[in-house]
């Protein structure tokens, strides 16, 4: 009996550190990458706001960065106001960063006005969840921008 508990106490102790081997990515800000925010402000008169607004990029560049090319993520919407533009998330998600910084291109993310860090009032043009507007014209406004 004695022999079963060990053992079960030996399977669960080498369990967990596999789990926690697992953890590091091999991929690591500092030694792989530089993370800049960028911030711009820009004067606004619409219906939505008047003044002055905050929108921010995400930047990241490779440590060794010998190919000077960049790819712009956009993120696209919302998901039709699913979750609040406000809420903590990631943008671009780790394993996005991860793919193109670690192929030496330069990963530039920005924030739409409304959006996470930048100010302004968030609009999502054409919501078919919301029932604002059907599919065909949800595809319509998407083709056009």
């Amino acid at each position: 009996m004695r022999m079963f508990f060990g053992f079960v106490l030996l399977t669960l102790f080498a369990a967990g550190n596999v789990c926690a081997q697992a953890v590091d990515s091999g991929f690591a800000w500092g030694r792989d990458y530089t993370f800049e925010r960028m911030t711009a402000t820009r004067a606004v008169n619409d219906a939505e706001d008047k003044g002055a607004i905050r929108l921010v990029a995400y930047v990241y560049r490779p440590v060794k960065n010998d190919r000077h090319k960049v790819v712009l993520f956009s993120h696209g919407s919302t998901g039709s106001l699913a979750r609040s533009p406000k809420e903590a998330m990631d943008a671009p998600p780790v394993p996005v960063v991860s793919f193109f910084v670690s192929r030496g291109y330069t990963l530039v993310a920005p924030m739409r006005r409304g959006r996470n860090e930048s100010s302004g009032t968030y609009v999502e043009e054409c919501s078919v969840f919301t029932n604002k507007c059907t599919v065909e014209e949800q595809i319509l406004v998407a083709s056009v921008q």
